[in-house]
């Protein structure tokens, strides 16, 4: 396999690569979950903790998870690809920031093929009620 082709990957479809946009480590949680800490803010999958009055800052956890915030530009520019309202969980700022979405757009404006893997699975015996955002929004 050459550098260009990754694997299991369908002929014909490119592969987008998710980095840490910032390079920076990131801290962990005991079974390995991404969490961040920051002047008193918790944030992992069981918690969402701020010591300040004024909550938690989002800019502070797109900065550290290394995504990048979903600004007008951008959802203007989904609307003008995709002839589409674009979600109203993004709308609404529930999801507030992305990783490669820009790519994704790109794929789409010269009409080549991608796929979305969400990663998104069952965690305990069965699916269950925190599943249902993340399909919802994927559908």
């Amino acid at each position: 396999m050459d550098k260009t082709e990754s694997p299991g990957v369908a002929e014909g479809v490119d592969a987008l690569t998710l980095n840490n946009a910032s390079n920076e480590k990131l801290d962990k949680v005991p079974n390995g979950v991404e969490a961040t800490e920051n002047e008193g803010d918790v944030v992992d999958p069981w918690n969402v903790v701020s010591t300040n009055d004024e909550g938690i800052d989002y800019d502070k956890l797109i900065k550290r998870f290394g995504s990048s915030k979903i600004d007008e530009e951008l959802i203007a520019r989904f609307e003008k690809i995709t002839g589409k309202q674009v979600h109203h969980f993004i709308r609404r700022g529930i999801f507030f920031s992305h990783r490669d979405f820009h790519s994704i757009l790109t794929l789409k404006e010269q009409s080549k093929p991608f796929y979305l893997y969400t990663g998104r699975g069952p965690s305990s015996g069965s699916l269950h009620i925190g599943h249902l955002i993340p399909f919802y929004m994927a559908k």
